[in-house]
């Protein structure tokens, strides 16, 4: 049976099906529930936003089906999005309800030090090494692009985190249910085995690798496979009798002379090949050479005759795992390693080895160059290479071999897959200077796979003449390169509509870029944002300098036309309508080599760091029964003054006044605080806090905050509470926690000091200084030194308010080294008032 990939009509099924597939298993994407309900194991893809998805699993009755396969013992895996649908609710552009599979919520990061949508590799850490899930692997770097994260409530559901400023769920699993934040078939190797151990416990089966309990059958007629390849131009037919390898003699006779008979190339065969009298008889029925490989371990008698009676009839099969000889079709591993084998052969009469790097085998991975040019030179023979080739990009790699002794290359897997077509293909990469003078460089789809297999974090393919030639976006190749890579894919050209976009992502992109569309109708990135989510939505900008304006213009249908709209301000406005991502192009330096345009790269930088929008602070904002508890805080003594509640309208109404507003709770009403008594409190700050459901609004109050005449309406003190530790105690006493007495203008040092140790003590789940103190000393250390460095750029680039910020953070850290240390603010304030009162030399 097969690994059922569901679609509800939002997710990145080409890639995640082609990764199932690159991994030997067959993927069946479908929306049909028996199809679902009857596959080994479910994979639950998803892009886009929380509330849309749900609507599409529940218009389809896709809901009901997945949790009853999660009901069931059959694994389930949620990727991205998917992950998020199987928590309780979201609160995603609203509150929605999530198919409540594993308990808990997926919220909105909380914007300020870190970016929003958190985008990028990120280090994952095993909770539970011991789970299969992570069989055999070590913590390493996966892709993320999310703007929301999902809070477990069972602590016990959650297997491995990442850190963003803050722990972030990245794999949750309860039972044979699990969930990844992150894009397995998008993250590297890593990211693949992640996603190969979830396949294994399913119990699904294919040949991958040699391994006899996996197999997949790719066509019923082998007669007609062979005839086409030798229609597209194969000059060699390459049978396995896999049965006969097993077996231990050739089983499938009867096939191989129908197969021998039918094509007009030679054809060469190997499996289970033991004595001179199956050597004779396969001969007879039309093969032109043969490949011994088990017996070429286990019986060199024989080897040694057959060489010297066929000669180059005969080629010797070398099947190797980590540079040792495999023999019994590879269920078994030798102590004969790979060259000396081949060394020895030659010495017989061995001409031609065809070598496999079993690892490589069916994994469409790239050959193991290094090693065949290296069996080549050892041995001094032809080798041809087998296993691992992918794209018609491996094939050149190994043809600039020839001279040391690379003959050719068996191509097996990629031509059923339709990785590689011999019979050619359309689409090619093009480069130019200035985006002018455009030069072909290659097939894009060969390219994706070479830039993957050198390291490559992520790929951007811009289809530059879709916009021009006005056609959408060449679907078919961004489904072959999602097909053949494990890193991010952006996909842009020719998208100018919403459901152009939901095509692409489905062919197997992971975000989408707009330019051209965008300029001309810039609703349409506000559109993309709502219904897939800001992390997939990438705003291109092609932008060259303009002498008479003096700043960059923008240029579009791939850089052919100028808009007379300034890069700048374009930048702006795309953040605004909710691009998660610019991608920027300097005509001025494109393809020059001379490096990067800083200056363009630098100005639109400092364009985007801008406060959120209204709209963007509502969208964070946890809110509950429409309303958000505020506090309000005198900005001067930092005493509390009071607190009230907000809704939408109050709080829009506070940012536009400057001035303090509420929802009146018993009255239903909104009120403005002072409007009677001329108490009108000015605001100076408005926060929220890292969980977003309160609001802190610092204000120079201009009369007492309480009806009754108080200063404050936190004047009734509970009395009569215990002592708690640390309150009077010293550290020479043994005092937990540090200890001050500052007063005057450094009281909000005091304040500050007091509230680091009350979250040592507390440690509550989620607050940043709970997750410095958890990591320990090194970690806070780290911190300070990155606070300390950053303090002097904006020293040295003479930026006030920047520095005033990371002046602030470097604070703040050095206090809550000293409440770790427990070194009291007291001492230090001492010491500096020592240094103050020494008295001057003369």
């Amino acid at each position: 049976m097969a690994i059922a990939i569901v679609d509800y009509g939002m997710g990145n099924l080409h890639s995640v099906g082609k990764a199932v597939e690159r991994l030997g298993y067959e993927a069946l994407v479908t929306g049909d529930r028996d199809a679902i309900l009857g596959a080994d194991g479910v994979i639950l893809p998803g892009v886009g936003a929380f509330g849309d998805a749900m609507l599409h699993l529940r218009e389809s009755g896709l809901d009901a089906v997945v949790k009853e396969a999660a009901a069931g013992p059959k694994p389930l895996l949620g990727i991205c999005l998917g992950m998020q649908l199987l928590f309780s609710s979201s609160e995603e552009h609203g509150e929605y309800e999530g198919l409540n599979i594993l308990p808990g919520q997926v919220v909105r990061f909380a914007p300020g030090e870190l970016k929003v949508p958190h985008m990028g590799w990120n280090r994952l850490e095993f909770l539970h090494p011991e789970n299969p899930l992570f069989a055999g692997l070590e913590a390493g770097h996966v892709y993320f692009v999310h703007s929301y994260h999902a809070r477990t409530e069972v602590e016990s559901d959650l297997l491995a985190v990442t850190d963003y400023g803050h722990p972030v769920t990245a794999i949750v699993g309860r039972g044979s249910n699990f969930g990844m934040q992150f894009h397995p078939e998008k993250s590297g190797e890593l990211g693949m085995k992640l996603l190969g151990n979830f396949l294994a416990l399913t119990g699904s089966k294919a040949l991958v690798q040699g391994d006899y309990n996996q197999e997949t059958v790719y066509n019923d007629d082998p007669v007609q496979v062979a005839l086409s390849w030798e229609k597209q131009g194969g000059t060699y037919v390459h049978l396995v009798d896999l049965d006969g390898a097993k077996a231990g003699h050739p089983v499938n006779d009867e096939l191989i002379g129908r197969i021998a008979s039918a094509v007009n190339v030679p054809v060469q065969v190997g499996g289970g090949l033991r004595t001179v009298a199956d050597v004779e008889r396969l001969l007879g029925l039309g093969v032109s050479r043969l490949i011994i490989g088990t017996a070429a371990i286990e019986d060199r008698t024989f080897t040694e005759e057959v060489l010297g009676r066929y000669g180059d009839k005969v080629a010797i099969g070398i099947d190797a795992r980590n540079g040792y000889v495999a023999t019994r079709g590879w269920l078994e591993t030798s102590e004969v390693q790979a060259e000396v084998l081949a060394k020895e052969l030659a010495a017989f009469g061995a001409e031609t080895f065809i070598f496999t790097d079993i690892s490589r085998d069916g994994m469409m991975q790239g050959p193991n160059v290094e090693a065949i040019v290296s069996l080549a030179k050892a041995s001094g023979r032809t080798v041809i290479a087998s296993g691992g080739v992918s794209v018609m990009d491996d094939l050149l790699r190994l043809s600039k071999h020839a001279e040391d002794g690379v003959g050719g290359a068996i191509v097996g897997k990629a031509l059923y897959t339709g990785s590689i077509d011999l019979s050619e293909a359309d689409g090619r990469v093009v480069k130019g200077v200035n985006f002018v003078n455009l030069r072909d460089a290659g097939d894009p789809v060969e390219l994706a796979a070479l830039y993957d297999r050198e390291g490559a974090d992520e790929l951007v393919f811009l289809d530059i003449s879709a916009s021009v030639e006005g056609r959408e976006t060449m679907e078919e190749v961004v489904r072959q390169t999602a097909g053949e890579i494990a890193i991010p894919f952006t996909v842009g050209g020719g998208i100018s509509k919403v459901e152009d976009m939901n095509r692409i992502l489905r062919a197997g992109a992971d975000k989408i870029a707009v330019n051209t569309a965008a300029v001309l109708n810039p609703q349409l990135i506000a559109d993309g944002a709502r219904r897939f989510g800001s992390q997939c939505i990438v705003v291109a900008i092609d932008a060259k300098y303009n002498e008479a304006w003096g700043e960059w213009e923008v240029y579009t249908h791939g850089g052919r036309k100028p808009s007379g709209i300034k890069a700048l301000e374009w930048v702006k406005q795309a953040e605004t309508l909710g691009a998660g991502e610019i991608l920027l192009t300097s005509m001025d330096a494109d393809g020059t080599k001379d490096g990067f345009d800083l200056k363009l790269t630098a100005a639109v930088s400092e364009s985007i760091k801008e406060q959120l929008s209204l709209e963007q602070v509502v969208e964070h904002i946890r809110w509950s029964d429409g309303l958000v508890p505020a506090i309000v805080q005198d900005a001067e003594t930092r005493q509390v003054l009071m607190m009230a509640y907000m809704n939408r309208e109050s709080l829009k109404l506070s940012l536009e006044s400057g001035e303090t507003w509420f929802w009146s709770r018993s009255r239903q009403e909104l009120w403005h605080k002072g409007a009677t008594s001329g108490n009108v409190q000015t605001i100076t700050s408005l926060k929220y806090d890292c969980d977003g459901d309160t609001l802190l609004v610092e204000v120079k109050p201009n009369g007492p905050a309480c009806h009754t005449g108080a200063v404050t309406c936190f004047h009734n003190e509970i009395v009569g509470l215990p002592e708690q530790p640390g309150d009077k105690a010293s550290i020479e006493s043994g005092a937990t926690t540090a200890s001050s007495s500052s007063e005057g203008r450094f009281e909000v040092l005091a304040e500050l000091e007091s509230v680091i140790a009350e979250r040592e003590r507390e440690r509550p789940e989620g607050a940043y200084t709970t997750y410095l103190f958890d990591k320990g000393v090194d970690k806070i250390l780290k911190k300070i030194g990155e606070e300390a460095s950053e303090t002097i750029i904006a020293a040295k680039n003479k930026d006030n308010d920047e520095l005033r910020l990371e002046v602030s953070d470097l604070m703040y850290h050095l206090l809550v080294l000293l409440q770790e240390r427990k070194l009291p603010l007291d001492d230090i304030m001492s010491e500096l008032s020592r240094r103050h009162e020494r008295p001057r030399r003369d």
